[in-house]
């Protein structure tokens, strides 16, 4: 009853409620190993995690510092998120999402770009786990019947790379974040490469290279041009098709640079 409690409050005494909630389950370093345990905590430091109907505009350097702060302690949640069971965590995960994606566009900055971190980690864990398993029951006598059962409710690093997709593409609509969802894409591919998940790769690099497309200042578009060849120069399980073509890509748009000097130094890379 907590939170109908709260609500009974007016905003400023809500939010400090909510903000000292949130800091006693930081400090205490607190495991939300649980979904429905976790939708409960975000019941409660509902004021800080989306505007209600009472939330005040953010106006003036001070109440923007202290929403910042607020946010990155809302951030910090992510960190404490953990289940031994990767599925268990991937529902965890799926909650928070849903969550921080109704945060709005001031927030979501804060709160989704550790999440795309978190995702990323789980693909790696939960690919190892499948790795893993599929080895154990190909060893046992009915290794094939065990294996096939198993798969039924099992969750993979595909799945987990699509939710971190979705991130991106969410916070690629925000003119602001252009930049940072133009790094992730790049991250984004490296971690599927890694999985040998070649189309699930292109697609992150197809993405990160229509972010460039919509960065006006010339400076940002070397720096995210030499990212991407950085990061194909990092990939090594794409189809050699696939890797010519991204390749082909980036040095025609490194020809439409302004400067000269640019398109050498994009070129030579």
């Amino acid at each position: 009853h907590f939170p109908s409690l709260m609500s009974t409050l007016s905003f400023e005494p809500r939010k400090r409620v909510a903000v000292k909630l949130l800091r006693a389950v930081i400090e205490a370093n607190s495991s939300l190993g649980d979904k429905e345990q976790l939708q409960t905590l975000f019941a409660f430091i509902s004021p800080i995690i989306v505007d209600e109907v009472d939330t005040p505009p953010i106006e003036g350097d001070d109440a923007l510092e202290e929403f910042s702060q607020e946010q990155q302690l809302v951030a910090r949640l992510v960190s404490l998120m953990k289940h031994d069971d990767p599925k268990q965590l991937f529902a965890i995960y799926g909650a928070a999402k849903k969550q921080f994606g109704q945060g709005g566009l001031q927030r979501i900055r804060f709160t989704l770009v550790p999440l795309v971190f978190a995702y990323m980690q789980l693909s790696f864990t939960v690919e190892e786990a499948n790795a893993a398993a599929k080895e154990a029951a190909a060893a046992a006598a009915d290794g094939e019947e065990a294996a096939e059962d198993s798969s039924k409710s099992k969750i993979s690093g595909k799945k987990c790379l699509k939710n971190v997709y979705d991130i991106l593409k969410h916070l690629r609509s925000v003119d602001d974040y252009q930049d940072m969802a133009l790094r992730l894409y790049l991250q984004a591919a490296l971690t599927a490469d890694a999985q040998k998940r070649d189309k699930l790769s292109e697609a992150f690099m197809e993405r990160a290279l229509e972010v460039y497309e919509d960065t006006a200042d010339s400076k940002l578009q070397v720096q995210a041009l030499q990212q991407t060849i950085g990061t194909l120069q990092s990939c090594n399980n794409f189809a050699a098709e696939t890797y010519q073509t991204i390749i082909e890509q980036t040095f025609k748009k490194a020809k439409k640079l302004m400067k000269k000097e640019d398109q050498v130094r994009i070129v030579c890379q």
